[in-house]
């Protein structure tokens, strides 16, 4: 059966062909000719049910387009989506293309042109998690940005201009979940010592997953997001039983103690 309809405020996972030779860029405006699949729940037990991972990110089928009519070309683009551009853009110009590539994937999470020579390297090193933006990108962002104003701003403005480039940052990475983690986690705690206040890790962590749940309950099936609570809480888990290893570890040479103790001072603070 073929039905005419419109749909509004709903994702879906659009799959062109080739032979279309239809380049799309986000915010176009198109007519589809296409075939609607609803997606499969998992087949054999303890399978990837890929039905609950489109649920993850708000997909609710995909779009097999058997004809493209572009109406018109990116008339709703964002602000986030041409700042991200901006980005990609500038690296580019600046640096080859391999280089530019690895770049926008470490700090935007774009690996579409990240040499494939390039990610392998990566997973033989076991470090593909490297190119998948996460955690790691916002602790640098918040320290340059207490590096540069630390000293010339006060506590509040400079806690505001911090939550501001955090969320563009967010957004700019399309809502990855482990950098929303990050963020929002980052934001309690600035906004506890804006309010001269001590913030909980513990009540952090379960705060931020919470305001995730909320916006998506099928975010609990990803494993991004599993994965990324499971390593914080690893963190602060084990983190003060291996410092004390290394505080009672005897070294004998002096230069190599004196940068182990030095090191174990400053993570304690």
């Amino acid at each position: 059966q073929i039905y005419k309809i419109k749909i509004k405020n709903t994702y879906l996972y659009l799959k062109v062909d080739k032979k279309l030779k239809k380049e799309l860029c986000y915010g176009d405006k198109v007519n589809l000719i296409a075939t609607f699949n609803e997606a499969n729940h998992k087949r054999n037990e303890g399978g990837f049910d890929y039905k609950n991972y489109l649920k993850s990110l708000k997909i609710y089928g995909t779009v097999k387009a058997e004809k493209i009519e572009i109406i018109s070309h990116r008339k709703d683009d964002t602000l986030i989506n041409k700042l991200t551009n901006k980005v990609k853009e500038n690296v580019e110009k600046i640096l080859p293309e391999k280089e530019a590539g690895l770049l926008n994937g470490l700090l935007i999470g774009d690996t579409e042109k990240i040499d494939d020579d390039i990610q392998e390297s990566f997973k033989i090193s076991s470090l593909t998690h490297v190119l998948a933006v996460s955690g790691m990108q916002v602790t640098y962002i918040i320290t340059v940005i207490y590096a540069i104003f630390n000293k010339r701003l006060n506590k509040k403005i400079i806690g505001s201009i911090s939550i501001f480039i955090l969320v563009i940052y967010t957004a700019m990475t399309g809502f990855s979940p482990s950098i929303v983690r990050a963020s929002i986690m980052e934001i309690i705690v600035i906004i506890a010592e804006m309010s001269y206040r001590k913030s909980d890790i513990l009540n952090t962590i379960a705060l931020s997953l919470i305001i995730m749940l909320i916006y998506n309950p099928f975010l609990i099936t990803n494993v991004g997001l599993q994965l990324s609570y499971l390593g914080t809480i690893g963190i602060i888990i084990f983190y003060k039983p291996i410092l004390e290893i290394f505080d009672n570890i005897k070294i004998k040479n002096k230069k190599w103690k004196y940068k182990i103790n030095l090191q174990s001072k400053n993570f304690k603070k």
